[in-house]
């Protein structure tokens, strides 16, 4: 409908073909390095640093100076920077991507926590790993109907007030061991510490949710003109992926050099002590790691 007065060779001739190219490519580019920084290659190897560099400049750099200074005349910008002034716009788009890092964070790590943390079967781990998720997807369904009530700027704003302290108190301590309990009770069982922790995490993901679903709705209701719908939305879901693959590549960063760290730490000496012949400890990290496979076959001695 917005177009429809207007011939699909105007359309054609009057498109920003340069500003999309330096966009995707430049927003391409950036996230494969991301994606392969400390997965497929280390962060120092050329083709991390390279992606990064090459990718930043375009995307940060020479994208915003063509579409500032447009030296082509009848073409219209390919993205409306005044987007990135629209304070109310950037709020939900960001928020839109801290919700899915929240998601992809929970999605990716925890099921590795739950293995490592807790002695439980593989049925009661699946339960675990599921039960976030769901926390995220029962959440967006209640976003729309809290916004609908009480209004998108108050709910979103109260939402993210409860998730995020909420969220913080299970990720300080997720096996609940500087709870101070009262002296009568001397034990507390496994039941009880996964109750805790998981009803933190379930209720913070369910706000995070809510959250990110009345930000998504609601980030194009600030725009100058609904004319530019599609245009803000794709920038808000490109803003979304973006802090997403970020989220993930710290998440993975973090979590593999703190493994480096623990796992010669506490396993090499345990495994020794156990009588692990010290020929298939190196066999034992790959596997541990998911490099390797973790079989009695691969791991001699392991039982």
């Amino acid at each position: 409908m917005l177009h429809r007065k207007k011939l699909a060779r105007e359309l054609l001739v009057r498109f920003d073909w340069i500003g999309l190219s330096l966009y995707t490519g430049g927003l391409l580019i950036f996230l494969l390095g991301l994606n392969w920084g400390g997965a497929l290659y280390p962060w120092n190897d050329a083709h991390v640093v390279g992606c990064l560099a090459v990718g930043g400049v375009v995307l940060f750099i020479a994208f915003p100076l063509w579409e500032i200074f447009l030296p082509l005349k009848n073409v219209e910008p390919f993205l409306p920077l005044y987007l990135f002034t629209n304070v109310s716009y950037q709020a939900c788009c960001w928020l839109t991507g801290i919700g899915a890092g929240c998601y992809y964070g929970f999605s990716l790590v925890w099921p590795q926590a739950v293995a490592s943390l807790y002695t439980l079967s593989y049925d009661q781990q699946g339960t675990l790993a599921g039960l976030a998720a769901m926390g995220f997807v029962f959440g967006q369904m209640f976003g729309g109907v809290l916004g609908t009530v009480i209004g998108p700027r108050v709910s979103i704003i109260s939402t993210m007030w409860i998730a995020a302290p909420v969220l913080m108190a299970a990720a300080a301590d997720p096996l609940n061991m500087k709870v101070s309990w009262t002296a009568g009770i001397v034990w507390i069982s496994k039941l009880t510490v996964l109750q805790l922790t998981m009803g933190l995490i379930i209720t913070g993901a369910f706000f995070i949710g809510a959250s990110e679903a009345q930000a998504a709705v609601s980030s194009t209701f600030s725009l100058r003109t609904q004319e530019e719908l599609g245009t803000a939305g794709g920038l808000a879901g490109a803003i979304r992926s973006f802090i997403s693959v970020l989220a993930v590549a710290i998440y993975s960063t973090v979590l593999t050099n703190r493994q480096g760290q623990t796992v010669p730490k506490y396993v090499i000496p345990a495994v020794e002590s156990a009588g692990l012949p010290a020929s298939s400890i190196p066999a034992l990290l790959e596997g541990l790691a998911g490099t390797g496979a973790l079989t009695v076959a691969s791991v001699p001695g392991l039982t």
